[in-house]
């Protein structure tokens, strides 16, 4: 029989469920903030790139790498701001960029066509056989 695991609740750790995520391996709950080391600030990095870790900013980058690796779709949203493109960016610089992993970073805007995508698609791969297409 299995024992049963609580989510962490102790008052000034968790607020709620999403402050914390499931470890298949050692079969417990750990806290996202409790998953980075503390930040440093990088000296060379410009300031717009730095990203400050934050709960939420850890446990974005937690579920988008494990919906990657498992071959999952990922869409992220909020408020205009608040960092999500240079994290993210970051993320798949630093994590994805290897034979197994490719990336294209666009920026749309109200001007922006369907023709101007597909050609930025188009520039970043070549033809493989008659309908096959590769990065």
């Amino acid at each position: 029989m299995h024992e049963t695991r609580k989510i962490p609740n102790k008052l000034g750790e968790s607020k709620g469920m999403f402050d914390s995520f499931f470890e298949r391996d050692s079969c417990s709950w750990t806290l996202w903030g409790k998953t980075v080391s503390p930040f440093d600030i990088p000296h060379e990095s410009p300031y717009s790139e730095m990203i400050v870790p934050t709960t939420d900013s850890i446990r974005i980058k937690g579920i988008f790498n494990r919906l990657l690796k498992n071959g999952s779709h990922v869409l992220i949203v909020g408020p205009t701001g608040t960092g999500k493109s240079v994290m993210i960016g970051q993320e798949l610089r630093s994590q994805y960029n290897n034979e197994e992993y490719t990336h294209i970073q666009m920026a749309f805007s109200a001007q922006t066509t369907a023709n101007q995508t597909q050609t930025i698609i188009d520039g970043k791969t070549f033809k493989l056989r008659k309908l096959n297409y590769c990065p």
